[in-house]
């Protein structure tokens, strides 16, 4: 089952915003109160500075712009308020819920069928970018699977049951404060095809559907700061601040 236009016309409104952890290390280099942005102001962020977000910043952002457009739409994740956190989307219509992982950067929202049903998507490497992404959904638990270009699996359990505003924007604020290590993820054209371009912890590849392409590791702080701007548009002064800040964990 592939989603609506309208559901393709608005997750389409972020093919070009990157996942990025800099803006959260930008944020507690200015020491502001409250770590998660608004959506009023990721969009300011976004028309000003380039900027995108985490997982967080991006899932809220989609929760909102669907519910504008008309949908019925909530977050979903798994192990709040620890490290290893995910948070996603759920988006329904009359066909049933779609899967939203713009925080993975998926290619597109994946159907996992009607409410409370059971649902089995298997080897599907439409949805991502150099994975192999199967998906088994039992009632309110959503199964994923995931198989890169190095046969590397990883598995992941969601609840698909709603997080509410409250707990969504503790865990959220909760996940701002942890800087690990810095992270960004953009679609691109390579090749005359759609890439993942990633770049994490001072390295950079381009993620296809069949394959993982290795870039020269840059030989300066100034080197990545242009690399990242030049592949994501993020205003230089952001991208070097952030920097600066995972330089200095």
């Amino acid at each position: 089952m592939e989603p609506s236009k309208g559901i393709i016309d608005v997750w389409d409104r972020f093919d070009s915003i990157p996942v990025e952890t800099l803006t959260k290390a930008w944020y507690w280099s200015k020491k502001e109160r409250d770590q998660q942005r608004s959506v009023v102001k990721m969009q300011a962020n976004r028309q000003t500075y380039g900027c995108g977000g985490n997982s967080f910043d991006l899932s809220i952002w989609l929760v909102d712009e669907f519910t504008r457009a008309g949908y019925t739409a909530w977050a979903v994740g798994h192990h709040l308020f620890q490290e290893n956190t995910a948070v996603a989307v759920i988006v329904e219509d009359d066909t049933g819920q779609y899967f939203c992982n713009i925080g993975r950067r998926w290619n597109k929202p994946a159907y996992i069928g009607k409410a409370r049903g059971q649902e089995s998507i298997k080897n599907n490497r439409a949805i991502a970018h150099g994975y192999e992404v199967s998906l088994w959904r039992d009632g309110d638990q959503l199964t994923i699977t995931s198989i890169n270009h190095i046969d590397l699996v990883e598995e992941e359990v969601f609840s698909l049951k709603k997080l509410d505003m409250v707990s969504l924007r503790e865990a959220a604020e909760f996940s701002q404060r942890q800087l690990v290590q810095p992270y960004v993820a953009v679609r691109t054209q390579w090749r005359g095809e759609f890439a993942r371009w990633e770049f994490r912890d001072f390295t950079s590849c381009l993620m296809t559907e069949k394959e993982c392409v290795e870039e020269m590791p840059a030989t300066s702080l100034d080197e990545w700061v242009e690399r990242i701007h030049q592949r994501t548009g993020m205003d230089r002064y952001v991208v070097r601040m952030a920097l600066a800040v995972y330089r200095g964990l």
